[in-house]
């Protein structure tokens, strides 16, 4: 006999996002599975393994699984842009789904709901007064055109008899992860952390508020197509940067970090970092998801 919630395979269940909707949907007992390129026997869940570079996949994940979650993919921001490691990013997440599905469709596997990860990246690396609605035309960059590639490949399990849902996230943020808790240290230091001018919007969701999103989409089966995963009170990064020196009670010393140096720095990926547009979180919300943290204060109650 099968349990009565569906069994979900976390694909990329390692990374912050796999972990924490992990932990989330155990506490709602879901029964669920990871797919990962190294198995990790200190942790106590069901792991499969795979290697899409390799075209190698231990077939045993999908069996029983009725909702697959794809969170694979190279971080985008732990190494400069090289044109290796743009390859890189590019395959571990267009490739990689591709794969994915035809080992699917290769086996007969029946999945009922697909749900991909991508990113805000899509809509390009530009800062404009357009509020970016989904049905919104993709950036022309090499991010916007990895996610929307990424997405198309995605859209493809509909041929499979999929329920597809896409989430286009923006930075995750909560006390305790890494992006969060780096610019808390900036502003204890008296730093600001704004890049260029802080004019560029700041698309972020909270961590918790990601993971409920998710399960939200897995429930609600009347749901599918794609949508922003960002908060509803968008910010722009010198906001950004006043709410953290707020947080500490400390001065900033160093206001910004000049676009030059930015660049410098970080090379083709500053354009990301440099610019950013206002997203929209409408489509979500009129579908009935409630946030826990709207905007930024929300994290200080």
């Amino acid at each position: 006999m099968r349990s009565e919630l569906p069994s979900v395979l976390i694909v990329g269940g390692s990374g912050i996002l796999g972990r924490n909707l992990t932990k989330h949907l155990a506490e709602k007992n879901y029964k669920m599975s990871w797919l990962t390129r190294k198995l990790n026997s200190k942790i106590n869940i069901k792991q499969f393994e795979w290697d899409f570079e390799k075209a190698f996949i231990d077939t045993a994940c999908f069996e029983n699984t009725d909702i697959l979650i794809n969170l694979a993919g190279a971080s985008i921001r732990d190494k400069r842009w090289t044109k290796h490691y743009k390859n890189k990013i590019y395959n571990s997440r267009v490739l990689a789904t591709r794969f994915l599905r035809e080992v699917i469709e290769c086996n007969k596997y029946r999945i009922r709901t697909f749900i991909q990860g991508s990113a805000v990246g899509y809509y390009g690396n530009q800062t404009t007064s357009d509020l970016m609605a989904e049905d919104h035309f993709p950036g022309k960059d090499f991010l916007a055109k990895t996610c929307e590639d990424w997405e198309l490949e995605a859209k493809k399990f509909s041929e499979l008899g999929c329920r597809v849902c896409i989430l286009r996230t923006g930075v995750v943020f909560s006390p305790g992860n890494e992006a969060y808790e780096t610019m808390l240290k900036l502003a204890d230091y008296k730093i600001g952390s704004t890049l260029g001018d802080g004019h560029q919007y700041f698309p972020w969701i909270h961590l918790e508020d990601w993971c409920r999103m998710v399960i939200f989409l897995i429930e609600d089966q009347l749901l599918r197509g794609t949508f922003n995963a960002v908060a509803p009170h968008q910010i722009k990064q010198a906001e950004l940067n006043k709410f953290f020196h707020k947080k500490t009670g400390k001065k900033q010393m160093i206001h910004s970090t000049p676009a030059w140096f930015t660049k410098l720095l970080f090379g083709e990926m500053a354009e990301n970092l440099l610019n950013g547009s206002s997203i929209s979180s409408q489509k979500i919300l009129n579908a009935g998801f409630k946030y826990k943290y709207p905007d930024l204060n929300s994290m200080l109650r």
